[in-house]
């Protein structure tokens, strides 16, 4: 609601200043300024990142609330090319 409230203020404050017009290109470039700024910060973190433990991981996919995703993601083929729904058990692709 703070940010809500915020943008409020900040978008009226730009129309009073600049018009209409150009607070639409400034806020328009406000995002995008915001994810190449993030960027690097965001890729340290990933490259920084280890890999969970597959015992681990195991364990989680035996929970039935991650069933959904499961059935989503297929282990090794990566998100390509069409999936047989037929070859699967009832807990999706998690089932070990």
């Amino acid at each position: 609601m703070f940010a809500l409230a915020v943008g409020s203020v900040t978008a009226s404050g730009l129309i009073g200043a600049f018009g209409i017009r150009a607070a639409l290109v400034v806020t328009g470039t406000f995002v995008p300024a915001v994810v190449l700024l993030g960027r690097p910060p965001l890729l340290a973190i990933d490259r920084a990142a280890k890999a969970p433990d597959a015992v681990a991981l195991t364990l989680l996919r035996r929970l039935p609330i991650f069933a959904p995703l499961c059935r989503r993601v297929s282990p090794g083929r990566g998100g390509s090319g069409p999936v047989d729904e037929s070859s699967r058990s009832d807990r999706g692709a998690c089932a070990s």
